[in-house]
């Protein structure tokens, strides 16, 4: 896969914020060890655009892209990072 030598965390998810794929380099970043585990845990915050409303489905631009944000996340060993 082109993205496993990045040091860059690279996700994919579905409009729901179902995580449906990921690189090394995210699962490091949120403190997970494989795709399953990071499945697993609770990333709706991180995986869900963020909206005044809480909706999904408002945060998205009519064209079905999500624009670039940043958010501040928790990870298993209490320790905060923050993501773009």
């Amino acid at each position: 896969d082109l993205t496993e030598g990045l040091d860059v965390g690279i996700f994919r998810c579905s409009p729901e914020g179902e995580l449906l794929d990921c690189n090394a380099a995210f699962l490091r970043l949120i403190g997970r060890h494989s795709l399953g585990e990071a499945r697993a845990s609770n990333l709706n915050g991180l995986l869900r655009p963020a909206s005044r409303s809480g909706d999904p489905e408002e945060a998205a631009p009519a064209q079905g892209k999500l624009g670039m944000r940043e958010q501040e996340i928790g990870r298993p060993d209490g320790s905060r990072i923050w993501v773009s």
